[in-house]
């Protein structure tokens, strides 16, 4: 009878705990990326990267990217070829903060930027 008892206990120890735990819930949000069309018409498409792994070639004024990527620091930056093949310019590794709400981030492109020469 004792180890009845003693085996009901034990029954109602492990439903309550409810088994096996749970992995924890990773948050992810949206983190896009496009560029700015208005200053970046010379350059022909731009090779993004998302915490040093390329994700995507774009084009200036195109949709641009997006990535589900967990909540928090992410470092994003890009290298882009102008349209005569010869020059490229980069924008470099910037740490951006996703927000639950997601982030959007765009690339720009200014004068003297620092092109540079392809080989």
């Amino acid at each position: 009878m004792k180890k009845v008892i003693w085996l009901a206990g034990l029954l109602v120890v492990v439903g309550a705990c409810g088994g096996s735990p749970s992995a924890p819930t990773v948050a992810l949000a949206p983190l896009h990326i496009g560029v700015d069309v208005s200053t970046c018409f010379l350059v022909a498409r731009v090779s993004v990267s998302i915490d040093g792994a390329l994700v995507a070639t774009i084009t200036p004024g195109d949709g641009g990217t997006t990535r589900q990527v967990t909540v928090g620091a992410h470092t994003i930056s890009g290298i882009g070829a102008l349209n005569n093949g010869q020059l490229s310019t980069q924008w470099t590794p910037t740490i951006v903060n996703v927000a639950t709400g997601g982030y959007n981030a765009t690339f720009y492109c200014t004068a003297g930027r620092g092109f540079v020469r392809n080989p």
